[in-house]
């Protein structure tokens, strides 16, 4: 399953390198120095690249009800950026969202930036592989609020924490279309985040069974275009949560990044947003978004896997 989330602002200067050279088995130009590369949430290549083997080598969750939260202006400067990159000629085609851990063992996201080089991926030919694009330049990647706020117990306004939030009603009285690759509807949401904690709590399980979340552009795209939209807007909150419908041949509850808008301070909102079609694969997204592509088992040229 997926989530998604991401970003805002106006950003100033990009480098870019000509991203038509590939590897066959390796998602960085070999061209570029590590030290030049950057995630999309303005941590080093070589940062993250420590950050998330740290998860690697040991996925437990250390705080169940964990959540990290952009501002606004973060999530404009993000969707900005990937469109001027667009812009130079590179086939970006979304974010790719990865599991990390900061020095004190806490769980964080790395976004990573990826792009289309054209090639179907090994296992579904009716698919693109999306490598991983880390030669960014602007300013917001060197500001603090890039790499988000995380907490790591419930905080006001994060209200699929609360068993005794009621949730909004469904498409069906909304008019949202809950046939959109990417929706999921708020009462799913908090279903699968309640799965997730009493997987944790209750039948000892405390390990994420994914490494990284891919999603492709529109979905940024309409989440920046909401936040842009609502004078009250002021971020956008990612949770996790575990998938309701075991997945592939292995019959695993996967988890999954659960990405919600939030306004007046901070506070979850859930309605019908972005009804206009974005690009081939994306359409229709509302309110909450899901469905990307993980790994395991959506692994091809997944730098971390």
């Amino acid at each position: 399953m997926k989530k998604v989330l991401l970003i805002a602002g106006i950003l100033l200067s990009i480098l870019s390198c000509n991203s038509n050279k590939k590897s066959s088995d390796n998602s960085i130009d070999a061209s570029l120095q590590p030290s030049l590369m950057t995630s999309l949430n303005g941590i080093s290549y070589a940062d993250a690249s420590i950050m998330i083997n740290r998860f690697l080598h040991n996925k437990t969750i250390n705080y169940s009800q964990a959540t990290i939260w952009f501002k606004k202006s973060i999530i404009n400067s993000m969707d900005s950026l990937l469109h001027v990159i667009k812009n130079e000629n590179v086939a970006i085609d979304g974010v790719r969202l990865y599991f990390g851990k900061d020095s004190i063992n806490r769980n964080t996201v790395i976004a990573v930036a990826t792009f289309s080089d054209g090639y179907p991926a090994p296992n579904d030919t009716s698919e693109l592989i999306h490598r991983d694009f880390f030669y960014l330049n602007a300013h917001y990647l060197t500001t603090p609020d890039a790499r988000g706020t995380a907490n790591y117990s419930p905080v006001q306004g994060a209200l699929l924490f609360n068993n005794n939030f009621v949730c909004p009603p469904d498409s069906t009285s909304t008019g949202c279309d809950s046939a959109g690759l990417h929706y999921i509807s708020c009462t799913k949401a908090q279903s699968m985040i309640s799965t997730f904690l009493n997987s944790i709590t209750n039948v000892k399980k405390d390990t994420i069974n994914i490494t990284s979340e891919w999603f492709d552009l529109g979905v940024f795209d309409d989440i920046n275009n909401e936040l842009k939209k609502n004078n009250k807007a002021d971020g956008l909150r990612v949770y996790v949560g575990r998938d309701l419908t075991p997945q592939g041949s292995t019959k695993i509850f996967r988890d999954a990044f659960i990405l919600v808008t939030t306004e007046d301070n901070r506070t979850d909102y859930y309605k019908c947003f972005a009804l206009h079609p974005v690009q081939v694969r994306s359409w229709g997204h509302h309110g909450i978004d899901d469905n990307g592509e993980q790994c395991p088992t959506n692994c091809n040229v997944v730098t971390w896997k």
